[in-house]
């Protein structure tokens, strides 16, 4: 049986994901979890931010999944529609900048290859306010949606070998008035990628 690990960055994006489960999760020891489709599967929510990816840690090292996946929503960069979902393989970090140490721009460390897929998925600790900022994003990444999690987790993961990918709902197109976009599409957006997350699951082999 697989141990997935499921991770959320807000209440809003577990809550909508638990909404869609036609069994309840259960506890164990304070911890919540459910058994779908021959798989074992842990619900964390970690908190808004890179700097929260450490919270994983303890779930890696007691529960020891074969997969992670981060769970929520985004904002599409590519005039994607609000509740469009990405399933992205591919993360960059816009804050991180270590060319100069020989190193791809957006990655902490150097790897021979990277194998590029899309939709790419790209990080960073302040939110997308401008469309200049958008633009830089896009040009520098090829970037396809940007939030504020998953690169930390990817990161966090690729370290320990554990195959990690980010499911995410468009909320927001990331443009000047992100702020109030996403407030009013964050529900339509976590629950098209909870539908997406477990019918995903239910294929998964």
């Amino acid at each position: 049986m697989k141990k997935i690990i499921l991770v959320f960055a807000m209440q809003a994006e577990i809550d909508a994901f638990k909404s869609q489960l036609k069994t309840p999760t259960q506890f164990h020891g304070g911890v919540e979890e459910i058994h779908f489709s021959q798989q074992t599967i842990r619900l964390v929510l970690t908190g808004i931010t890179m700097l929260n990816c450490y919270k994983l840690q303890q779930h890696i090292d007691e529960f020891k999944p074969n997969l992670v996946m981060q769970i929520g929503t985004c904002a599409g960069l590519r005039k994607q529609k609000i509740g469009d979902v990405i399933h992205a393989q591919t993360f960059y970090n816009a804050d991180l900048d270590l060319t100069t140490f020989q190193r791809p721009l957006g990655r902490l460390y150097p790897r021979e290859k990277v194998n590029i897929q899309h939709p790419i998925l790209v990080s960073g600790s302040t939110f997308l306010d401008s469309e200049k900022r958008v633009k830089e994003v896009i040009q520098q990444f090829d970037a396809d949606a940007f939030d504020m999690e998953s690169f930390g987790f990817y990161t966090m993961c690729e370290q320990q070998k554990i195959p990690f990918s980010s499911i995410r709902g468009v909320s927001d197109n990331g443009q000047t008035n992100a702020n109030a976009t996403f407030e009013m599409n964050v529900k339509k957006a976590a629950t098209a990628a909870a539908m997406y997350t477990l019918e995903y699951l239910k294929n998964l082999q």
